[in-house]
């Protein structure tokens, strides 16, 4: 499966001044044929309308801030080798502050308060030993809770109180099915085992993760995910499998992304070699549905959980269309065309 992707210096002042927060609810980039590096960020209201660019960002994946007041994102530095730093861009005026270092696919805590992300350590020849988790704040204030240098972190997620960072760990480079899943105050003075797993999702009550085996048809390996669910503060005895599906082929399984607010359903993908497709999951029976486009890829939730918003077109190359995807199944809504990835506030409501 291949998926298009996820120093302080001063303040880059914006080229136009940006409207107020209001009605900004979705970040995006859009795509381009030539495959520019760094992509110019755009906001837009809840329905795809009163698209403007973010003064001088220009990056790639950014990720709105739940409150709507900062997007943090990535800027390559070096075209050729694709190294990239982390940067934030404040919503209201436009300003952009950058990192000397990176530190990839930023989350947001749901306060707003700082991201998690992913350092990556390298050798003298400029090879990869590693990949850890920094939580960085807007004013590039790094925590780290597990670093890079040997290690491999393989997916994470803020508590609802944004007090703890849930997260897959296992020695570097790792293998299939080897993730440990952890759990961490956000200033590292505390970590939990929670047994085997990665990819974890913090909902309402429960976190959700999965755990992957290695399957076979005949000589050939084949990789295969379920869904868990864990009460984290309960310990790895709470940790019950939710989903069985019945994956053929090339198909891996689901993969969960977010929770609807009610804690209800899972929002997440089927994932296989060329394929990713969003789904819903029934978070007390584990029944897996499609929802939306294939070959697409969930971004947010609703506010009142009944939306998804949804990138298409994330396999083969082509431009992606950024739709509002019911959860019920429903007819789905086109928002934005040519788009390459987006976000959005927690109070997007199309």
């Amino acid at each position: 499966m291949r998926l298009r992707l996820t120093l302080i210096a001063a303040a880059v002042l914006a080229l136009a001044a940006v409207p107020s927060a209001a009605s900004a609810l979705v970040a995006f980039t859009k795509y381009t044929k030539d495959g520019a590096a760094n992509q110019q960020i755009w906001l837009a209201a809840d329905d795809g309308s009163d698209q403007r660019k973010v003064g001088s960002a220009r990056g790639l994946e950014p990720m709105i801030s739940p409150d709507g007041k900062w997007i943090a994102y990535m800027t390559v530095t070096d075209t050729k080798t694709w190294d990239t730093v982390l940067a934030f861009a404040n919503v209201k005026t436009g300003e952009v502050t950058k990192a000397d270092w990176a530190c990839n696919g930023p989350v947001w805590a749901p306060d707003s308060s700082r991201v998690a992300c992913t350092p990556v350590s390298e050798d003298a020849k400029g090879l990869m030993t590693g990949g850890g988790l920094w939580l960085v704040t807007p004013a590039l204030q790094a925590t780290e809770i597990v670093k890079p240098k040997g290690n491999s972190v393989i997916g994470y997620s803020f508590s609802p109180d944004s007090t703890w960072v849930a997260y897959g760990q296992q020695g570097f480079p790792g293998t299939i099915g080897g993730g440990k899943l952890r759990a961490s105050t956000i200033d590292g003075s505390q970590t939990l085992k929670l047994g085997r797993g990665s990819y974890p999702v913090w909902g309402p009550e429960q976190v959700a993760y999965i755990r992957t085996e290695v399957d076979h048809h005949g000589k050939v390996p084949l990789v295969r995910s379920e869904v868990w669910l864990i009460d984290v503060l309960g310990g790895p005895d709470t940790a019950e499998q939710l989903t069985s599906y019945a994956a053929k082929g090339f198909v891996e399984g689901p993969l969960p992304f977010a929770w609807t607010p009610d804690g209800s359903t899972i929002i997440g993908t089927v994932t296989g070699e060329d394929l990713i497709d969003p789904v819903r999951i029934n978070a007390r029976t584990g029944k897996v549905r499609p929802i939306g486009p294939a070959n697409a890829v969930p971004t947010a939730v609703s506010a009142d959980g009944t939306q998804v918003l949804v990138v298409s077109g994330q396999l083969g190359g082509g431009p992606g269309q950024l739709y509002a995807v019911p959860v019920n199944g429903t007819a789905s809504s086109l928002l934005i065309k040519n788009v390459d990835f987006a976000s959005a506030c927690n109070t997007w409501q199309p």
